[in-house]
């Protein structure tokens, strides 16, 4: 009797083992890939914080504002960053087994971007004086050095969506851990040995290029293969929607700042902020997963729906996990991560989180409809309709904190319903 229980429980063992790995198998990889891709964000996350206080620490007030000013900069190029990478990754996921095309597009698009970058350089190296008098910075060399990285940008995008469209999640993993503790390295010794600004921005600047010159040698075995033609005008008209809901994700995550900050006073408008910041960890994290979702759905349309629908179950669970703690720890959430006096934010962490779940949930909804190429015009329409109608609810309707956080929730979760509707995503 033992020995028959013995090999029931074997076979039932090997059969619950067997189900796990079909499941983590699933959707090639997608809870794996995904993972990775989230460890590596979170830990440079925590890296780059350490950078910022540590650099804040040595240079002081005065000379932090003009380090902090010139790396929020840097936030223009990452906009046509993201567009170049999505779009690049949409069309390498499609040729995932035609390396000759891809190919094509990595020369090809290389010199392109080359060539654009430098012309944007040159601008911007024109409008040094005039954006150093702007932000009250005496050296043009400090704004020099930021448009250095107009082109690292670009041809890391480019590098980096082809890597995301050929599914290397692991090595851009490394990648992205790498460049924290490159710039770590680089830039806190500079600091300490006194070289103030320049020294946190060479940091900045030179791991970038180094980390592009990773990217690029991650690359190399495609120049083995014999290049095939590319219709680049696809891939330059695809490129439109996805600026176009990029910009609107953009501005339903920050437009409401900006409101809250010039109608609310300081203190609240503080609490606002710092609910805002913390609750974002569900966003950024709903981004990894999105970031592997869309070069996987992109190569495997048939099985488009069943990863879809895997990756919304793992936002809405892991979000579900924070909106539980923070239900019942809110006022510890708010005052371990900023400070007693941040306890006003406590109330505001709940209804954030939901919103900031409902804005991830369409932005999932919207990178579907990108990878699968169906209903684009109708998704950028959608977006750019109701970050307008999100924008005029807090305009109008702002008695309150909270209202401005439902406003939020409900300009989404009507943007939510309605492209579930037209993408058939329940059905």
């Amino acid at each position: 009797m033992d020995n028959k229980i013995s090999i029931m429980d074997k076979i039932s063992i090997a059969e619950l083992r067997k189900k796990v790995d079909n499941f983590l198998d699933k959707d090639d990889m997608l809870l794996r890939h995904g993972l990775a891709i989230a460890f590596a964000n979170t830990l440079a996350m925590l890296i780059n914080y350490f950078y910022q206080l540590i650099t804040g620490r040595l240079l002081g007030p005065a000379s932090y504002s003009i380090f902090g000013s010139l790396v929020a900069i840097t936030y223009i190029f990452s906009v046509f960053g993201g567009v170049i990478n999505t779009s690049i990754a949409k069309f390498c996921s499609d040729y995932k087994d035609d390396y000759g095309k891809i190919k094509t597009i990595f020369l090809r698009y290389s010199l392109k971007l080359l060539l654009i970058s430098l012309f944007s350089f040159a601008i911007f190296y024109l409008l040094a004086p005039l954006i150093s008098r702007t932000l009250g910075i005496e050296s043009h060399m400090l704004i020099i050095m930021i448009g250095i990285l107009i082109p690292i940008s670009f041809l890391f995008s480019l590098f980096s969506g082809i890597m995301r469209g050929l599914q290397m999640f692991y090595k851009y993993s490394i990648l992205t851990i790498l460049h924290p503790i490159l710039k770590f390295a680089i830039g806190i010794p500079l600091l300490i040995l006194g070289f103030g600004v320049f020294g946190a921005l060479f940091g900045f600047v030179s791991s970038s290029i180094l980390i592009c010159i990773l990217s690029f040698l991650f690359l190399t075995f495609l120049l083995t293969s014999e290049s095939k033609k590319v219709e680049s005008r696809e891939i330059i008209k695809y490129s439109f929607p996805v600026l176009i809901i990029s910009l609107c994700i953009i501005a339903m995550i920050n437009l409401d700042i900006i409101i809250v900050k010039a109608i609310f006073s300081e203190t609240e408008a503080g609490f606002y902020i710092a609910s805002s910041t913390l609750m974002k960890a569900i966003f950024w994290i709903a981004g990894s997963i999105i970031f592997v979702m869309f070069p996987k759905i992109s190569s495997n349309k048939e099985k488009a729906k069943d990863i879809l629908k895997s990756t919304l179950l793992y936002i809405i669970s892991f979000s579900i996990i924070v909106l539980i703690f923070v239900a019942l720890f809110s006022d510890f959430a708010a005052i371990f991560t900023f400070g007693k006096e941040f306890s006003g934010a406590s109330p505001l962490l709940l209804p954030f989180g939901i919103a900031i779940l409902i804005v991830s949930l369409n932005q999932v909804i919207a990178n579907y409809s990108l990878a699968i190429g169906e209903n684009v015009t109708f998704s950028s329409l959608s977006f750019i309709i109701f970050s307008i109608i999100q924008f005029l609810l807090i305009y109008l309707l702002h008695s309150s904190l909270l209202m401005v956080i439902y406003d939020i929730i409900i300009a989404n979760l009507m943007l939510f319903i309605l492209l579930s509707f037209k993408m058939k995503i329940f059905k």
